[in-house]
């Protein structure tokens, strides 16, 4: 009788553990959620000249004036500053905080034109993305870069990988596509 006994309390404990692993999941995913939401008027702007001193907001305002060809006369922001520590030889993004979501929005829309840009040769804008999201898309980049490479057609969608119409996350990404240990090795 005691092996039934120890044997349902282990079921018991077994159905605990992968309830609480089920609910530490959905919390995750609220996190996420909400961290995404607090950054929906965000845009980040990448590799542009880390100078100390520099005026972020004027620096923005003139990309968004002089390469993006918007009237900038009525955009305000609530700030616009660096993210992360300074380090020799890399650059730190600019996160520029919208007031009006419509302003962010048209920027958003026109990043493109960013490639045109003389100044900012190697400059392009992206959303402000939770972290967690920018370790998945660190993660589906690479199997893009990688499914590119074998000749198939794909691209990244915020949290997803898209090869040849079919839709991938972070965890299932097909086996072939997904960074070797050596590539890992090489890589870091």
């Amino acid at each position: 009788m005691s092996i039934n006994v120890f044997s349902i309390n282990g079921l018991r404990a077994e159905v605990s553990i992968e309830k609480t692993t089920l609910l530490l999941n959905v919390e995750k995913e609220n996190n996420i959620a909400l961290e995404s939401y607090t950054s929906r008027e965000n845009l980040k702007f990448v590799n542009l000249l880390d100078d100390r001193g520099e005026d972020c907001k004027g620096m923005i305002i003139n990309l968004i004036q002089n390469d993006l060809n918007i009237d900038v006369t009525n955009v305000r922001f609530h700030a616009v500053h660096r993210v992360g520590k300074p380090a020799v030889g890399k650059t730190r993004p600019i996160i520029a905080r919208f007031v009006c979501r419509k302003d962010r929005d048209f920027v958003w829309s026109r990043k493109k034109d960013l490639k045109n840009s003389t100044t900012y040769q190697d400059a392009y804008i992206t959303q402000d993305y939770a972290k967690a999201i920018q370790q998945e898309r660190r993660t589906v980049i690479k199997a893009m870069k990688k499914a590119r490479a074998l000749g198939f057609d794909s691209k990244v969608i915020d949290r997803h990988l898209v090869v040849g119409g079919e839709r991938y996350t972070c965890g299932t990404i097909p086996e072939h596509l997904k960074e070797s240990p050596m590539e890992t090795e090489i890589t870091t």
